[in-house]
This record gives C-alpha cells, structure tokens and sequence, in this order.
C-alpha cells in the first residue's frame, strides 16, 4: 500500500513538472557575409551547405542541449521548452563568429522567439 501511494505521487509530481515546463517557438535566419571579396550589387549567397552543414545549438541549465538544424538559406525553427538558453552555431570558424555568438535567448510559453545571425566573415 505505502509503494503504490508513494509511486502515485512520484507520478502525479512528475507529471505536474513537466506540465509546468512549457513549450515555445524559437526561429531565425543566419546570414554568412559578404562571401567574395568584390560583392556584386546585391550581393552575394554562400552555397546552401555552408548552412546545411552547421546547426543551431541550444544549451540551458537543467535542459537538454538541443541542435536545430538550418535549411540552404539559413532558417532555422524548433518548438522547445521554455527557460534561458545559450545559443551558438556548430562548426562557426568565420572571423565574426566570436563576435556574435554565443548569445543568450529566453523562449516563453506559447510565444515566437525570432531571431537575425548577422555573422562577418571579413572577406573584404
């Protein structure tokens, strides 16, 4: 009697924590610039591997390290819990890495969290 009271409660607070946790929406686009050293007007676009090849990396205290892959223009978008994460990009050797990441988001529940990664690879 006193296990399966003590596994009932076990269950019940465990399902009462993850309840509490929450989901959001984080999304952004990275943008890895300029690519040559002359740009031509408007610009210039690394060839989509350069971000299909790299991912988002979230890491939190007491979360889950989570990696969000990016399509071939950079947009990333994930559904993850809620809290205060660190964000950084995998394999990010550009010069303006350092400059940029890693950066501190917060996602909340029920909300977007949209972000720009304006990376310089100080290509001149």
């Amino acid at each position: 009697m006193a296990l399966a009271l003590g596994l009932l409660i076990l269950v019940s607070l465990s399902i009462v924590y993850s309840s509490s946790l929450g989901v959001g929406t984080i999304e952004g686009r990275v943008t890895i610039g300029p690519w040559t050293p002359v740009e031509p007007i408007g610009g210039s676009s690394p060839p989509p591997e350069v971000y299909t090849s790299r991912e988002i990396i979230l890491e939190g205290t007491l979360l889950p390290r989570i990696e969000i892959p990016m399509n071939g223009t950079g947009f990333f978008t994930a559904e993850v819990r809620t809290g205060t994460y660190s964000l950084d990009m995998s394999n990010c050797t550009f010069l303006g890495c350092s400059r940029v990441l890693p950066m501190t988001v917060t996602v909340k529940q029920g909300e977007t969290t949209t972000l720009q990664i304006n990376i310089d690879t100080g290509i001149r």
